[in-house]
């Protein structure tokens, strides 16, 4: 751990790391092994991957940013464990994306009209289920600091001094 960082702080950018670097691990590994000159579901299940594991990392760094600026956490748990959460449903959505994209699905294509394989249907499932996990990973991720910012404009304690090492 930094400097001054606390114990909250650092578990939530731990799991950010890992969740972040086992998604871009996914989603370059869809590239290397995919066939990205298809026009179906995996694309975006590459790209995916890639951005999210971007997205984790500023979701890292957002938590150590606000603890060096002494801004608490109203909820520290959410912030360890709210990294895992979005990379976790973003695994399972690229997972869903790759799989009906093995299966021929097209991008773009609305509905699921095209569907004849009972497979692809499970698989769009999966990707349905890992998106409203990422969701909730995501919206933990806004409650919990916008929440930490409003406190700390209101002028609640700082992180306690007492936590710091």
């Amino acid at each position: 751990a930094g400097r001054g960082v606390t114990g909250a702080a650092e578990r939530a950018r731990r799991s950010a790391v890992a969740s972040g670097l086992l998604v871009l691990v996914v989603g370059g590994g869809l590239a290397v092994v995919g066939d990205l000159g298809r026009q179906t579901t995996l694309i975006p299940g590459h790209y995916h991957a890639v951005l999210t594991a971007v997205a984790l990392a500023f979701m890292g760094l957002t938590y150590l940013v606000l603890d060096r600026e002494g801004v608490s956490l109203p909820r520290p748990r959410w912030a360890a464990v709210q990294p895992y959460l979005y990379g976790l449903g973003t695994l399972a959505l690229v997972a869903g994306m790759a799989w009906a994209g093995a299966y021929g699905a097209p991008r773009k294509t609305p509905g699921a009209g095209w569907v004849v394989d009972p497979a692809t249907l499970l698989a769009l499932n999966l990707w349905g289920i890992g998106t409203l996990l990422s969701v909730a990973g995501g919206a933990a991720y806004l409650i919990n600091v916008a929440w930490a910012v409003a406190r700390w404009r209101a002028g609640a304690p700082a992180a306690g001094a007492s936590a710091r090492r």
